[in-house]
């Protein structure tokens, strides 16, 4: 050890030990209030203080400088040891009252005082102190003896560690003023203060995106049955940089989300289930077939959600597609395809024969030989009147009868 320590040295260790309390005291309501770098940030001052502590104890001691210090308050309120007597010098024994000299007699002392008293007594007793000129008769009235002020430790600079804590702090401060859209966003949806003021550091290192990733904040949370939840799903992506607003940062999520028209919750809360999983392709695959057969594809995904969140496997969908699933659609659009090309065809093959001359069948007469010498079928376009001959016909053909 270099020596004993000195009054000054012990003032320093006594604050350097409360600047180290101060900072555990911040890490750990840091901690609470979920500021995982402030938590940091203050640790790493706690430690720096715990070092410098335990340079100043290995190099002294962690004992008071003076073995009976005791604080007394001076009249700047400040604390300053003040040596008592050792055990082994008593205290000075009292002096018997004196009685009063007779008038006119003074009582001869030397210069000193009282042969062999201590310094500094003899004024408490009312004597005269050395060098005290005075005109005083008589020893029954004691000389006024000028206060002693004690020195006291001149006040320290801060030191390099409570500078950063200090400018820290100052930081911490005005970043924590909220943005008007921030508190708006919040009181909207009812969200803490401790989401508001993560989300407000987040889009302060976004700048660029600032008004876009607020509107796009609204478009996710609106539809959501725990917002603040979703909310804490999109800082986490703006502090990896992944946040691109209402799409996922998943491309394969993005894709079967505009196929299967998911809404922006389900979406996001797909895109981060499946970041748990190492078969995410192979559990999206299978998540398609059923989001495919069903009419409500974005309450599916919440409800698959905890399976997704487990890793447990995803099994095949038996279902019968459902009425407005996307299957459906698919099947109903193929069948009114199918009856418009029939209908497109029977339009063509009626339009072909009014072209080649035909008439259409309503009007065209059949008529059918039964007793006549000329049987068969024989398109008419006029008889005569007598029932003899087919004037106009293909062929002549004897009509009359036998």
């Amino acid at each position: 050890m270099a020596g004993p320590m000195s009054p000054e040295i012990w003032d320093e260790l006594i604050h350097l030990r409360e600047d180290r309390q101060k900072m555990l005291d911040a890490v750990e309501k840091a901690k609470q209030e979920g500021d995982e770098g402030g938590a940091e940030f203050q640790s790493m001052l706690a430690n720096e203080i715990s070092e410098k502590i335990e340079e100043i104890e290995g190099k002294y001691s962690s004992s008071p400088p003076l073995p009976g210090a005791k604080a007394v308050a001076s009249n700047g309120n400040a604390l300053v040891p003040v040596q008592s007597f050792p055990p082994r010098f008593p205290a000075p024994a009292s002096i018997p009252k004196l009685p009063p000299p007779p008038p006119g007699a003074m009582l001869s002392m030397p210069p000193g005082g009282l042969p062999g008293s201590i310094p500094g007594v003899a004024g408490a007793l009312g004597m005269r102190p050395p060098g005290f000129m005075g005109g005083c008769g008589t020893l029954g009235v004691p000389p006024v003896v000028p206060p002693v002020v004690l020195p006291v430790a001149p006040l320290r600079p801060p030191n390099l560690i409570q500078q950063q804590a200090m400018e820290y702090e100052q930081t911490k401060a005005a970043s924590t003023v909220l943005e008007p859209e921030v508190v708006e966003l919040v009181h909207y949806f009812k969200i803490g203060d401790r989401h508001a003021r993560m989300l407000n550091e987040q889009l302060k290192r976004r700048n660029n995106t600032y008004e876009e990733d607020i509107a796009a904040l609204y478009e996710i949370l609106k539809g959501a049955k725990n917002p603040a939840d979703l909310l804490m799903v999109s800082i986490r992506w703006m502090e990896q940089g992944v946040f691109r607003g209402c799409l996922t940062p998943n491309p394969k999520v993005e894709k079967i989300s505009k196929k299967y028209k998911l809404d922006a919750p389900s979406a996001c809360k797909l895109a981060e289930a499946l970041e748990s999983r190492n078969d995410a392709d192979e559990a999206l695959d299978k998540i398609c077939e059923h989001l495919a057969a069903s009419n409500k594809p974005s309450s599916l995904v919440m409800i698959m959600l905890k399976d997704i969140k487990s890793g447990a496997e995803i099994q095949a969908c038996t279902k019968q597609p459902a009425i407005g699933s996307y299957i459906h659609k698919k099947e109903t659009e193929k069948s009114r395809a199918r009856t418009s090309r029939s209908r497109e065809r029977a339009e063509r093959a009626e339009r072909a024969e009014r072209e080649r001359g035909f008439q259409p069948r309503s009007n065209r007469a059949t008529l059918v030989g039964c007793g006549y010498s000329g049987v068969g079928r024989l398109e008419l376009s006029e008889l005569d009147g007598t029932g003899g001959s087919a004037v106009q016909g293909r062929d002549w053909v004897d009509m009359s009868p036998l």
